[in-house]
C-alpha cells in the first residue's frame, strides 16, 4: 500500500506540474501575441515616419540661390518658413512649390490655405506671418 501512495502522489505532482506547464505556456502564447502585435504597431509607426520624413523640402531665394534650409516633416518646415528669407518664401510661392510639397505629404488642407494666401496677393510681413500663423494651427 505505500508503495501505491508514493505512485499515486508522484502521478498527482505530476499532473499538477503538468497545469502550470500548461498555464506558463498560455501566459507565454498571450506574451508573444502581445509583442508581435507591438512589433507591427512600431514597424508601421516608423513606415510612417520614414514617409513623413521624405522627401525633404529644400529652401531657394532664387534659381541656384540655396538659403541653406530644408524641412524632412512639417516640424521642420514651420521652423524653416520662420527664418527663411521673404524673397525665399515668395520664390517658392510663385512657382507653386509649397502647395506640391504640402499635397505631396499628405498636409492637403494647408495647401489649400497655401494656396489661398499666395491668390490674395499678400506682400512682406503679412504674407510671412500668415504662413506662420496658418502652420502654427496645423502644429497645436
Amino acid at each position: 500500500m505505500n508503495q501505491f501512495e508514493e505512485v499515486f502522489d508522484t502521478l498527482n505532482s505530476l499532473r499538477e506540474e503538468l497545469h502550470r506547464l500548461r498555464r506558463i505556456e498560455q501566459d507565454y502564447m498571450k506574451l508573444k501575441q502581445t509583442y508581435e502585435m507591438l512589433l507591427n504597431t512600431c514597424i508601421n509607426d516608423l513606415d510612417k515616419e520614414v514617409t513623413e520624413t521624405s522627401p525633404g523640402f529644400y529652401f531657394y531665394a532664387d534659381e541656384g540661390k540655396y538659403t541653406g534650409y530644408s524641412a524632412h516633416n512639417i516640424e521642420e518646415f514651420a521652423e524653416a518658413i520662420k527664418n527663411v528669407t521673404l524673397q525665399s518664401i515668395k520664390f517658392h510661392l510663385e512657382r507653386e512649390d509649397f502647395e506640391n510639397w504640402l499635397n505631396y505629404i499628405d498636409h492637403k488642407e494647408l495647401a489649400q490655405e497655401f494656396k489661398i494666401a499666395r491668390e490674395t496677393l499678400q506682400t512682406g510681413d503679412e504674407l510671412k506671418q500668415n504662413l506662420i500663423d496658418l502652420l502654427d494651427q496645423v502644429l497645436e
